[in-house]
């Protein structure tokens, strides 16, 4: 049987401490990939230097979309002037992760959107985020782990049992992992809230149909070996885009 190919979509990383300064450097964590394989499917790198014609040619190649996680999205998506709090961006890979999500959509194929993948899916459905913590006073939880480790497990999140997501988890409460600094702010009404912390953050969200167009605030990719929600989440994922 043919394995699904899963694009992943990279990030940039400038170097600050190598040889060179200023160097450039085209990478991806390494979970994403054994994520994808351990769920039966064959990972595919998708450099932020692309240009449409090249994403063109990656979206013919792939069977399903992972947007991964990254530096902060420049505010101007959602129509905000950048706060003091806001942390790195970074235009190419804000290019890469739109434009590859509209290529993405338009051949309507499943996406799983990570961290930054998720807020990216909110502000496509015309939707904002909060550019610091700071800027919600009840998000009092540690949503940002301090733990070197990063497979540890934080927070809980409550699931909605309508969801996609409850389908696919079969759980209602479970801890995940946390690393962010930004949160979604008003989502988008073409997507649904599928979980949130106890906080009230906003934890997943889902398009309002059959299609497996989801995004986590957390990382599965990098718990999957303890927690049966995330690996069964990528489970899903590369299932669906056989």
């Amino acid at each position: 049987m043919t394995k699904p190919v899963i694009g992943i979509t990279s990030s940039l990383l400038i170097e600050k401490n190598y040889k060179f300064p200023g160097y450039k450097r085209i990478y991806i964590n390494k979970d994403y990939l054994d994520s994808i394989i351990l769920s039966e499917g064959i990972p595919l790198i998708i450099p932020v230097t692309s240009t449409k014609e090249m994403l063109e040619n990656y979206i013919s190649q792939i069977d399903g979309l992972l947007l991964s996680g990254g530096v902060d999205i420049d505010p101007a998506r959602y129509g905000e002037n950048p706060y003091p709090e806001l942390g790195e961006i970074n235009p190419d890979k804000d290019n890469l992760d739109f434009t590859i999500l509209n290529l993405a959509l338009e051949k309507d194929i499943p996406v799983l959107g990570i961290c930054r993948g998720m807020q990216v899916l909110n502000i496509y459905y015309e939707g904002t985020l909060y550019q610091d913590v700071s800027q919600n006073k009840e998000y009092i939880l540690q949503h940002y782990q301090n733990e070197p480790d990063p497979s540890l497990l934080g927070h809980f999140v409550n699931v909605e049992e309508n969801s996609k997501l409850f389908e696919i988890v079969k759980n209602k409460k479970f801890r995940v992992n946390s690393y962010h600094h930004q949160f979604i702010k008003y989502h988008s009404k073409k997507m649904r809230i599928s979980a949130k912390s106890d906080d009230n953050a906003i934890e997943a969200i889902e398009t309002d149909d059959d299609k497996f167009i989801i995004g986590v605030q957390w990382h599965p990719e990098r718990i999957y070996h303890q927690s049966p929600e995330s690996k069964v989440l990528f489970d899903n994922f590369v299932k669906k885009s056989k």
